[in-house]
């Protein structure tokens, strides 16, 4: 219960602690000073009451000796009934020295009445010494004044004092209130409109402006926040020049790169081309000679054709033709491929695939441009190795499905690891620099990622890593197939 009244308390506004805490020091001044207040009236007024009631009580102990002295109950008997027309007396008593009653007027059995006692003193005049001129009074006690009054009234106008002095208390408090309200709006008034100024602000918008308000502080708050969006304004549209110039100049940059890479690409195909079709046409050249010039030629349109294809697919990349497929056979007819077409030249293709029963709706096309890309790659970098040889394995990690491609070749340098993504970047002589930036693009398209690991001199490890979205349990509760997420 604390803690949710101290959660209520963090969550109030501003403007609602203020009110709050201008009520609650009012109220309680207001609390103090009505109880100091109430408690110092209840006894000046008791105070004055019992001395008015001891003030009637000496008055007719004075005008009772004579009574007393003779015996006159009578006049005793007059006396005290005179003074039961006094407002709140309610009996007398009048008593000899030795506590007998004399007369007894009015209610003086009454248990609920309080009592005031007054002694009636005889003075005489004696001499001290018989030879001596000074004289003293000598008092004696002949009776007593016992005089019973009630206390309603004083009690009444202490209640009637107290429920006025509450009355002005709420009357305050709620003075206080209202004043505290007016303060608590002039300050957070001009606070919310820079809050929600803000909000727009945080949007986007940076037109708008926010007025002070009546507080010398806040208006001082209020220009130094206009101040600041109207720099922030200044600022955005210079960085916004700045954007689109630098955005030309990329795409200019881009454009000419792409354009000499083009260039430098074809002119060397182009080049072997003019200069086997010379040697053709010379008179001299025999047979032996045009053949092989003409499978020199037919490599080079080949590779002419790779190179314009590439530049076309990066440039003009194709959406996923997604379809169902089982992915373990996939990447079987894949490596299939890649082992008949490199273990011929040396390098021995290692391949471990538990994933047969795993399906997903991939591009079967996409996907074997990338795998048989990176294939080619791995078996590139170690075909100089003494022992060739690459390492393919699919296996179920988690929720991701991934495969592996591992060489021992010389490893990638830790300067160029994170440029070998970048379009146009190659190590190779007759590289276009386009071919892992592809295998990047068609894995993203498949929603995964690709991840580059190993050590320079300790060869290179691919993986690729593709999400699991859904699993489909077979009658005996293992798993059976897999549902690989999808463009």
């Amino acid at each position: 219960m604390g803690y949710r009244k101290a959660k209520a308390i963090r969550n109030l506004s501003l403007g609602k602690r203020l009110a709050l805490s201008i009520v609650a020091l009012i109220s309680v001044a207001t609390l103090l000073l009505g109880l100091y207040g109430s408690r110092l009236t209840e006894r000046f007024m008791n105070e004055r009451f019992e001395d008015r009631m001891a003030f009637l009580a000496r008055y007719l102990a004075l005008n009772s000796e004579l009574g007393i002295l003779i015996g006159d109950h009578r006049m005793l008997e007059k006396l005290a009934k005179n003074l039961l027309s006094e407002k709140d007396v309610k009996g007398v008593e009048v008593r000899d020295s030795k506590g007998q009653i004399l007369v007894s007027v009015g209610e003086t059995k009454n248990q609920g009445l309080n009592e005031t006692v007054y002694p009636v003193i005889l003075r005489q005049e004696e001499e001290e010494l018989v030879f001596s001129k000074n004289e003293r009074l000598r008092e004696t006690k002949i009776g007593s004044i016992h005089l019973f009054y009630s206390a309603e009234s004083i009690e009444e106008v202490v209640k009637d004092f107290k429920a006025k002095t509450l009355i002005a208390a709420l009357f305050l408090l709620i003075t206080s209130a209202f004043i505290a309200i007016l303060i608590s709006r002039a300050l957070t008034s001009p606070l919310k409109s820079l809050a929600e100024a803000a909000r727009e602000v945080a949007k986007g918008s940076l037109d708008i402006r926010v007025k002070g308000g009546t507080l010398p502080e806040t208006r001082e708050l209020a220009m130094a926040f206009n101040n600041m969006l109207t720099a922030l304004e200044e600022s955005r549209h210079t960085l916004e020049a700045t954007y689109q110039e630098m955005i030309q100049q990329k795409a200019l940059a881009e454009v000419g790169e792409f354009a000499f890479t083009v260039a430098h690409e074809i002119k060397n195909p182009l080049g072997i081309i003019q200069g086997a079709l010379d040697i053709i046409q010379k008179p001299e050249a025999g047979e032996d000679t045009k053949k092989t010039m003409i499978e020199y030629l037919k490599e080079e349109l080949i590779r002419l054709n790779r190179i314009i294809q590439d530049f076309l697919e990066f440039s003009r990349p194709r959406e996923p033709k997604l379809s169902s497929q089982n992915l373990g056979d996939l990447i079987d007819s894949i490596v299939k491929k890649a082992i008949v077409e490199w273990e011929p030249k040396g390098v021995e293709i290692k391949f471990q695939n538990t994933t047969h029963d795993i399906y997903g709706r991939v591009d079967a096309d996409l996907l074997n441009q990338a795998l048989l890309n990176l294939i080619k790659n791995a078996c590139e970098a170690c075909e100089k190795d003494i022992s060739p040889c690459v390492i393919i394995t699919a296996e179920l990690k988690g929720k991701f499905y991934e495969i592996s491609i591992e060489d021992n070749g010389p490893g990638i340098p830790e300067d160029i690891k994170d440029k070998i993504f970048e379009p146009f970047f190659t190590t190779k002589a007759k590289g276009t620099g386009l071919g892992l930036a592809l295998v990047k693009r068609v894995i993203e398209l498949h929603g995964g990622s690709i991840i580059i690991s190993g050590k320079e001199g300790l060869g290179t490890i691919v993986t690729l890593r593709l999400p699991i979205t859904q699993t489909q349990l077979g009658d005996s509760g293992a798993s059976q197939t897999y549902i690989i997420a999808g463009a």
